[in-house]
């Protein structure tokens, strides 16, 4: 069907991205809390303000539809910043595993291509100056923390204009990149739009009932879609996200103690060494847990009692359908059923279906499905 000129309006109205996102919850949300990280507190106006400036930043270092913003780091508040300042000028942005090595960052530079790259000098800088200076040592490289200088982060945001006029972006077209287990010997990036964290995020509110009073710990790493389902699903719904940069057992409980958090991604060996540590019930984390030696703990994302997915516990998903996409929380029984967003088929290798009760792949298809992988077939 060709479009009718009469349309033409509706096109620019529907677009609606994750940038678009932020901009209606620093209007209705103004004064609410968005990001805690260390001592640092922003409210969504003004978390709104620091991606836009971000967004300029990038702009001015030629980023424009379809290119490439690397972050070299362990999770930060910097991290929900650099994925939507990306999202307004249509890049694709990509949050490595920081405990990658040399040759492997080298790897991920050579194939991704980043125009500019995000690093972090605190504990792993020495890694990450040489796989930059092996790379292109000529190429933007922005120190996230801790480094002085033009090339700073803060320094470059402060002197940034928080201009907020960006073209729009298509939708469909991918945002977020994360690198998966290799399939043929070599990890591939797959590529999620902005349409697919949108969904990822109102699944996650919906099944781990998140709402704009809800406080999520950000302790897991921000490479695993399991910890942005969270940390997306609080931003959706105009909570509080309260980021670590590691796994600490008892920097995580004061966190908690601190911030009253309700809901948090923590597995079971840092949840035997906050037991450990919390021993004499020094910290209160009752917001999050039952009591103070975390005897409700049943899976690593925590969430309310009676939230659906911890009710009806199980299902299937993985990095390329957005994450978990059959769950036992829409009903039935073993992975569950398909959420909305998604068909599913079992097929032969020619992609027809099998008969029920006979063995195949797994087909999936839907706007939460990853735009394929960068770089690869």
């Amino acid at each position: 069907m060709t479009n009718h000129a009469d349309l033409d309006p509706y096109i620019a109205v529907h677009h609606y991205g994750l940038g678009d996102l932020l901009h209606e919850q620093a209007r209705s949300r103004p004064h609410m809390i968005a990001a805690i990280d260390g001592d640092h507190r922003f409210t969504y106006a003004q978390f709104d303000e620091r991606v836009n400036r971000l967004a300029g930043v990038l702009r001015a270092r030629g980023v424009g539809h379809g290119d490439r913003v690397l972050w070299l780091g362990q999770n930060s508040m910097r991290v929900m910043e650099a994925l939507l300042a990306s999202a307004r000028v249509g890049a694709i942005f990509c949050p490595a595993n920081w405990r990658a090595s040399v040759p492997e960052i080298a790897a991920m530079l050579d194939d991704f291509d980043p125009k500019v790259t995000f690093w972090q000098h605190e504990e792993i800088g020495t890694g990450n100056r040489q796989a930059r200076d092996g790379w292109k040592p000529d190429s933007h490289w922005i120190c996230h923390d801790g480094c002085d200088g033009e090339d700073s982060y803060e320094a470059l945001l402060a002197a940034a204009d928080p201009e907020n006029e960006f073209a729009p972006v298509d939708t469909g077209t991918p945002l977020l990149a994360i690198y998966t287990a290799a399939f043929s010997g070599r990890p591939g990036a797959a590529l999620l739009s902005h349409e697919s964290l949108l969904i990822m995020a109102w699944l996650a509110l919906q099944s781990q009932k998140i709402d704009e009073h809800s406080g999520y710990l950000v302790s897991g790493p921000m490479f695993h879609v399991g910890v942005l389902m969270g940390t997306l699903g609080t931003f959706l719904a105009g909570g509080r996200n309260a980021f670590v940069p590691r796994v600490e057992a008892e920097n995580l409980l004061r966190m908690i103690e601190a911030e009253k958090l309700t809901h948090a991604f923590v597995p079971q060996p840092t949840v035997v060494q906050m037991r450990e540590v919390n021993k004499d019930g020094a910290y209160d984390v009752t917001s999050l847990f039952a009591d103070n030696q975390m005897s409700d703990w049943k899976i690593p994302m925590i969430m309310p009692a009676d939230a659906p997915a911890i009710e009806k516990m199980g299902g299937y998903g993985q990095t390329e359908i957005g994450g978990l996409t059959s769950v036992l929380w829409m009903g039935g029984q073993g992975a569950g059923r398909a959420v909305p967003f998604v068909a599913f088929k079992i097929g032969d290798e020619d992609g027809h279906e099998v008969p029920r009760g006979q063995t195949g792949e797994i087909f999936a298809r839907g706007p939460i499905v990853m735009c394929g992988y960068w770089n690869r077939p």
